[in-house]
């Protein structure tokens, strides 16, 4: 088997054990995303990101883009949602919670709350409606959203001490690592060799992500942030552009702030990271926000 294929089935492998393999691959039409060992169409934690992005950063309509996806215009806003409030971790697959009946989800719910906090103001149970349906495709009773909203955001004030506890990681920096690497990989693919460009800034973990996916590369990020001690500084929501060669040093100034042992373990899982091992049988319990 080439070593190509081997490394498209491992990471098919560790999508579906993480539960964030995208259920209509075939669907995915951007270009980006044809012949390419980065961009995988089955990653769903990728496209979906780069769903966001193509909006944000190219002006694509919503509705262009979660075509383009393989995606509806209610996943666009749930994700845009979860993208806002916890960066690049959020577009994870979520735990399988209590089964509810209702229509209401956890994630229609977060996208009404988005709606409270832009409008600063608590909005009619009429409007609610109308934003529920136009942004996710649900049509509930106006009485019935405000009888799930209510408490839902009362949950949600209480939960603040302890997201900003845990919150002290940076999401930006998720997103910043990313865009490291995907400027380095689509320079590399526009060259004639194949190579990027001299002085190139290079990102952490390409052969990670290559082997295993979002999910398994953004787990091994969280080492990274975790020791540098980086803090929440800027809008997780916020895309950036992707950096010019030469932008950046050979390495991210933060990185000499993370202490030589634990610098070390983390180069060394990266290594052992890429040595093909079996996975195990994906674990149940997970879902993706789909």
């Amino acid at each position: 088997m080439a070593a190509d294929s081997r490394q498209r089935v491992r990471r098919r492998q560790a999508l579906q054990a993480h539960g964030a393999t995208h259920p209509r691959p075939q669907a995915v039409s951007d270009p980006l995303f044809r012949g390419s060992a980065f961009f995988d169409p089955n990653d769903l934690v990728q496209v979906k990101y780069e769903m966001l992005r193509s909006v944000a950063k190219e002006g694509r309509a919503v509705v262009d883009a979660a075509e383009a996806f393989g995606l509806s215009r209610p996943v666009y806003y749930v994700t845009w949602e979860l993208f806002n409030r916890e960066g690049l971790p959020g577009l994870l697959p979520r735990k399988r919670g209590p089964k509810r009946p209702h229509k209401l989800t956890e994630e229609a719910l977060a996208v009404l709350a988005q709606a409270v906090r832009e409008a600063e103001h608590m909005p009619g149970g009429a409007e609610l409606a109308e934003l529920l349906a136009e942004r996710c495709g649900i049509h509930a009773h106006p009485r019935s959203i405000l009888r799930r909203l209510l408490p839902y955001l009362k949950r949600q004030e209480k939960k603040t001490p302890t997201i900003a506890e845990v919150a002290a990681l940076d999401p930006a920096q998720y997103v910043a690592h990313y865009e490291l690497l995907r400027s380095q990989v689509v320079a590399a693919e526009a060259s004639p060799g194949g190579t990027s460009a001299a002085g190139q800034p290079r990102g952490v973990g390409l052969a990670l992500l290559l082997y295993e996916g979002m999910p398994g590369w953004l787990k091994a990020l969280e080492g990274v942030i975790r020791a540098s001690g980086v803090r929440h500084t800027t809008p997780p929501a916020e895309v950036p552009a992707a950096e010019p060669p030469g932008a950046y040093d050979s390495a991210p100034a933060w990185l000499g702030s993370v202490p030589h042992r634990d610098l070390t373990a983390l180069l060394t899982n990266l290594v052992l990271s890429t040595r093909c091992v079996e996975h195990p049988i994906p674990r149940e319990g997970y879902r993706s926000c789909r």
